[in-house]
């Protein structure tokens, strides 16, 4: 395996680890065939925005793609019957001739201006269906060579071996996720970014691909809790957002925490990026809500963190299983102790177990 590959390797091992380094990867791709940049791709319209792994230059090209709305005049789209088919695709694919450049502002207007003109697509196939990953050169370059199309197979399938690692290591961590809540009797719904399709966990830490769609969903809460699900599945990586629900489905109250899968697991192929807990509450539950947010101003956040306090988890595990830093969640305790005239953890589990 020549310099150029292995370092490749060694970009896609980290990526395997933190999904953050796909941005990397798409750099040594970039570097492997002497390109300006790189980007993955989903085929299915549907998934693009919850992740694009790209070098970083690229990033400015691509919010303007779609605010000049470019994207819906990008034939390109034509390429992915070919990549699914024999692997690769080029412009050549699908122009009849280079100087037909020429005479398409997509060209001239866009791809030019932020030196992406001509490109090399190369198939991987992921969880998510398949993914492109294109690769991008300044304006016009030679035809794809047998060499460069040997080259395009052996980083095709070093990425989806690295993708099947990555699915695997990202399983297990949400299977491990889903142990939080052991013993408390709650239901655990790994949600597609159209709340359609859904995994279920049991305490174990098991998944269920057959899991029916719970009836939470078909309550009045339904739209507002989709919209919930659309925002967390669009949010950026890096963001953490997290909200509860009582509802009452079936003639009993229950307590929804909707949060987003931490965003280390975030794996651009991976197509389950919402978490739902579900429990069965009573009216002493209920009530304390209600005290805690409008008779001592809590947030919804606040309220999250001190049932999980209360709960027996400690700051780590309660900033683990929310996404966010331990800082954060100390920084909501400080918030807490002050709006409940309370002085550290223990009193404030005594205060709100004494609502």
């Amino acid at each position: 395996m020549n310099t150029d590959l292995c370092n490749l390797k060694t970009a896609v091992d980290k990526a395997v680890d933190d999904a953050h380094n796909w941005h990397d990867v798409c750099e040594e791709v970039a570097k492997i065939f002497g390109g300006n940049n790189a980007l993955l791709i989903p085929s299915n319209p549907n998934f693009r925005g919850l992740w694009l792994a790209c070098t970083p230059s690229l990033a400015p090209a691509l919010e303007e793609y779609i605010a000049e709305g470019w994207h819906l005049n990008d034939f390109r789209h034509k390429t992915i019957s070919l990549v699914a088919e024999r692997g690769y695709a080029t412009d050549d694919d699908i122009l009849s001739s280079r100087e037909q450049m020429l005479d398409m502002p997509y060209y001239t207007d866009f791809l030019w201006k932020h030196d992406i003109g001509f490109f090399i697509g190369m198939r991987l196939p992921t969880p998510n269906g398949l993914w492109v990953i294109c690769v991008y050169f300044n304006h016009e370059r030679s035809p794809i060579t047998e060499e460069e199309i040997a080259l395009a197979d052996q980083v095709s399938q070093l990425m989806a071996n690295a993708v099947i690692a990555a699915d695997t290591k990202a399983h297990n961590s949400i299977a491990a996720f889903a142990r939080f809540f052991s013993g408390t009797k709650s239901e655990i719904y790994i949600f597609d970014p159209q709340g359609e399709e859904c995994l279920s966990i049991d305490q174990d830490g098991k998944f269920s691909s057959d899991a029916d769609r719970p009836d939470f969903l078909n309550t009045n809460l339904t739209t507002e809790l989709r919209d919930e699900i659309g925002e967390i599945c669009a949010s950026a990586p890096e963001l953490s957002l997290s909200n509860s629900y009582i509802v009452k489905c079936n003639d009993k109250r229950v307590n929804l925490l909707v949060v987003q899968v931490s965003p280390f697991l975030r794996h651009f192929h991976i197509p389950f990026k919402v978490c739902v807990i579900a429990c069965e509450c009573n009216d002493q539950t209920i009530e304390r809500h209600h005290s805690l947010r409008i008779e001592f101003n809590l947030t919804k956040s606040e309220v999250l963190t001190l049932e999980l306090l209360a709960a027996g988890n400690n700051t780590s595990s309660i900033a683990e299983l929310l996404s966010v830093k331990v800082s954060t969640i100390r920084q909501r305790l400080k918030g807490m102790y002050e709006k409940t005239d309370t002085n550290g953890q223990v009193e404030l589990v005594s205060f709100y177990n004494g609502l």
